[in-house]
């Protein structure tokens, strides 16, 4: 695709998807990649027979809010009939701010087993500035309550999954060769969503779900559904 041609393409539409109808799909790849860039700042010249890209000088914590932003609108967006049809059910599932405060917080694990508690996670998972998606291999959804008070509002929620094969700086922490990770990669899983919901996201709660996340109680719910 030339350059004039994506540049007038980009110029044309926001959206890009009247562009993109009728393109073959390798144009339709440039286009959609130099798009999201272009939102998410970073530097893009046209020049003569060419396209110059380069990053922004910095990232910092907006800058990745804000990248993950365009997925994380797709994503609710595709998904607005099932959330309007849910939303409800996590209003109902939450504490209000008062009765927090005026209580002791008793954190108990509920692992999601059931239709209900499934959609009640998945529900809750669209409150996070990263986009939703699912995890392949073993997975653990876990629900934290709060069974101080009597309707058991959500603390927050997490999720276990299948490791990343390799990544070097947690097998450096470990001592982790080749063979030796192969061999123990069976018995780990990373922790791909970890966080709370309101109010308890103001009082320290995502933290409390983390540290739930290294408890015995965890080990023995690993332990009972991946034993075998």
């Amino acid at each position: 695709m030339k350059v004039l041609q994506i540049h007038t393409a980009l110029e044309r539409s926001e959206t890009l998807d009247s562009n993109l109808d009728n393109k073959p799909i390798e144009e339709k790849v440039k286009l959609s990649i130099i798009h999201d860039l272009l939102k998410l700042g970073w530097k893009i010249e046209f020049h003569k027979g060419k396209i110059e890209i380069a990053p922004p000088k910095y990232y910092d914590r907006d800058i990745i809010r804000e990248s993950m932003s365009v997925k994380r609108c797709e994503i609710i967006y595709n998904n607005r009939t099932w959330i309007d049809k849910h939303i409800d059910y996590a209003r109902e599932n939450l504490a209000d701010g008062v009765s927090v405060l005026q209580s002791k917080i008793r954190p108990i694990i509920e692992v999601c087993e059931k239709r209900s508690q499934h959609n009640l996670f998945r529900i809750l998972r669209y409150y996070w500035s990263s986009p939703y998606s699912e995890y392949v291999g073993r997975r653990i959804k876990l629900i934290i309550r709060d069974a101080a008070l009597p309707s058991r509002p959500v603390i927050g929620i997490a999720a276990l999954g299948s490791p990343i094969i390799h990544i070097p700086e947690r097998d450096n922490y470990i001592g982790w060769n080749k063979k030796i990770r192969t061999d123990n990669l069976i018995y780990a899983m990373d922790a791909y969503v970890i966080g709370a919901l309101p109010p308890y996201n103001h009082l320290l709660g995502g933290k409390l779900v983390s540290y739930i996340l290294a408890s015995d109680e965890i080990r023995k719910i690993y332990r009972g559904k991946y034993k075998d």
